[in-house]
């Protein structure tokens, strides 16, 4: 499975940071509003997650998703789509599944 970067780039982190863009409780933040994910209990509880990672480590997820809403509109030249997903299953592992990954996992905790 091919992973990308979803972090904003460079040059939109310098223009969400201007003084005109500096607003709301996601002005700074390196990710796009809506690509966190929230596990309260009762989701740690049926994920068999028992004591808690340490922040800033890396946990591999996988989900199943079902399509909620589709939206495409045009302003101008500007076109925008958006796909809403509601997470339908899921599982989660902090082990790494690989000896790559248990390499790259050292790095990252060497870093």
């Amino acid at each position: 499975m091919k992973k990308y970067d979803m972090a904003f780039s460079k040059a939109e982190q310098k223009e969400r940071n201007s003084p005109k863009e500096c607003s709301g409780p996601m002005m700074g933040s390196k990710y796009p509003y809506g690509l966190e994910i929230s596990l309260d209990d009762a989701t740690l509880e049926k994920l068999g997650i028992d004591s808690l990672p340490k922040v800033g480590k890396k946990i591999r997820i996988e989900a199943t998703c079902e399509v909620v809403s589709v939206s495409q509109n045009q302003e101008r030249d500007h076109k925008n789509r958006s796909v809403r997903l509601q997470i339908v299953s899921m599982g989660c592992e902090s082990g790494p599944q690989s000896a790559l990954e248990a390499v790259e996992d050292g790095v990252e905790d060497a870093s």
